[in-house]
């Protein structure tokens, strides 16, 4: 009677253990948890065995992407993925949902595991974020934003909603081709490049650790944070305090065709720098434009030279040999200490004798009296 008892006792503890499902449903995965240990790959996808459905690490409103899924529903809008061209198109769309804490970048209404996705933006994309400091978008890979859409985020406020700005994290190269950016705000630096084209900025301010480059972009009381290298072409910077004023560690900044804010020049300095001065900054113009610049950049005179190939005996570098040219080595010989010291040392030695003496300062002035020398002055070097 005991035996019997202890078998029954046995078979009710193996049956239920022993139907327990092996494959878990897409919404019971743990491939998305994050925490300590845990590794996203970029462009994961993954089969259910069960169903041949491929599922993708992007989710939109608090749902995932996956192949018998794509297209979901986000208020009267839609997001769309299209896995061949790696794209998400967002129409319309209403976003106020993330997905269940303890899956990948929970705090964010779009977040993706993929490599290089395009986010196109149609129609007016609105993230209600409610009372929570969410991020619109992260990644672990580099993205790139396109499209003629309007993004907006809103939080609650004390009378409503009230308008948020428009966090992105992107662990990578970020991509902005013709498109309308308001608030948005990518506040840390992470390793990767900056491109934005063709394009209209507002109240942004935007991070970089890596190079920026801004072509044909209308900057409106906008913040650029780069901490390497920038250049600007074709821009349009209309009048601000200091666009470039907290770029502390910024070191080359080129510059091309751009207009700045203000009736005249005096408005430069202004709207670029405020009231900071960047010590290690360089400036590069074109060599028509040198002049200029130095004239509406009086404290960074100095530091402005010509962009383009350097000229032997052109120390100064505002692409041209002129009497300060053998003024400043003058100078130099004579041991003031001078911010354009390696310029100096790579231009300044005119006769090839490895040292920067008067004997160059003479040779220069001899340039410009149209002596003849067998010295190729104002001739572009190697």
């Amino acid at each position: 009677m005991n035996k019997m008892i202890r078998l029954m006792l046995s078979l009710f503890v193996l049956v239920p253990i022993c139907a327990l499902p092996v494959h878990a449903t897409a919404t019971e995965q743990t491939f998305f948890a994050v925490g300590a240990g845990d590794n996203i790959s970029e462009g994961d996808v993954w089969d259910d065995d069960d169903d041949d459905i491929t599922h993708y690490s992007l989710h939109v409103n608090g749902e995932f992407f996956s192949s018998d899924k794509l297209i979901i529903r986000c208020g009267s809008g839609t997001a769309q993925f299209n896995p061949e061209s790696n794209t998400l198109t967002l129409n319309n769309a209403t976003l106020s949902k993330t997905p269940t804490k303890g899956n990948f970048y929970a705090d964010s209404a779009i977040g993706s595991a993929l490599s290089d996705l395009t986010v196109v933006f149609n129609g007016k994309t609105v993230y209600d974020a409610g009372n929570t400091d969410n991020y619109f978008f992260r990644s672990t890979s580099s993205v790139t934003f396109t499209g003629n859409g309007i993004v907006e985020m809103v939080q609650d406020g004390a009378d409503g909603k009230k308008p948020a700005d428009v966090k992105i994290d992107v662990n990578g190269d970020i991509f902005a081709d013709n498109v309308q950016l308001e608030r948005f705000v990518v506040p840390t630096a992470k390793k990767g490049n900056l491109h934005i084209q063709n394009a209209t900025l507002t109240q942004c301010e935007l991070s970089v650790s890596g190079e920026a480059v801004l072509d044909d972009v209308t900057l409106d009381n906008c913040k650029l944070y780069a901490e390497n290298q920038l250049t600007m072409n074709g821009c349009t910077i209309l009048p601000s305090n200091g666009l470039l004023d907290g770029c502390t560690k910024l070191k080359s900044l080129t510059i091309a065709a751009n207009q700045f804010g203000g009736d005249d020049d005096s408005g430069w300095q202004q709207s670029l720098f405020g009231d900071k001065y960047l010590t290690q900054l360089r400036i590069y113009v074109p060599v028509e434009e040198v002049y200029r610049f130095q004239q509406a950049l009086p404290a960074y005179k100095s530091q402005i030279f010509a962009d383009g190939p350097a000229l032997l005996g052109d120390v100064d570098g505002d692409g041209t040999i002129t009497v300060n040219d053998a003024t400043v080595i003058q100078r130099y010989a004579a041991e003031y200490a001078l911010p354009i010291a390696d310029i100096i040392q790579q231009r300044g030695d005119v006769d090839g004798d490895g040292q920067i003496t008067v004997v160059d300062a003479t040779l220069i002035q001899k340039y410009l009296a149209e002596y003849i020398l067998s010295y190729p002055v104002g001739k572009p070097m190697a």
